[in-house]
């Protein structure tokens, strides 16, 4: 994905017009669990590098012209070795997290204490929370307080 398609995605998600179906362009869904099945010794190892290249391969947007943006809403943590592969966030959500609990890439802020980080902005928040409330692993929760 070039700069310009990633300005170009980055302001469809502030927009109204985003729909559930165009989040998880960046990555596939559900790849955590093939990640955890053939890798078992450095899950965390391999998830943490693809949500750095991940995060990397956004940081096209930010070099050259600024772009400011001013965005409302919440911190989310998503413990990768938690989740029950269950598939209750991605149909509650309607698809916004993957069958693993794994939140949109699109959203991925960084990987730190083996946590990754989201920021979700508000026109999200409702159908995000259908997942975060139902999750009966403890894997998806919402941050107290921000960075």
């Amino acid at each position: 994905m070039n700069s310009d398609e990633l300005r170009q995605l980055t302001e469809r998600l502030v927009s109204s017009k985003v729909e559930l179906s165009e989040l998880w362009s960046i990555y596939n869904k559900g790849f955590l669990y093939q990640l955890f099945k053939a890798n078992s010794d450095n899950h965390l190892s391999e998830f943490s590098q693809v949500v750095c290249d991940v995060i990397s391969s956004k940081e096209g947007c930010l070099k050259g012209d600024e772009i400011l943006l001013t965005l409302d809403g919440k911190w989310l943590c998503f413990d990768p070795s938690s989740t029950m592969y269950d598939e209750v966030a991605e149909e509650l959500s309607s698809g916004f997290f993957d069958s693993d609990d794994v939140p949109p890439p699109e959203f991925w802020v960084c990987f730190d204490n083996e946590l990754l980080i989201s920021f979700i902005p508000i026109k999200f928040l409702d159908v995000a929370n259908l997942g975060v409330s139902n999750c009966i692993s403890g894997s998806l929760f919402w941050m107290e307080s921000g960075l």
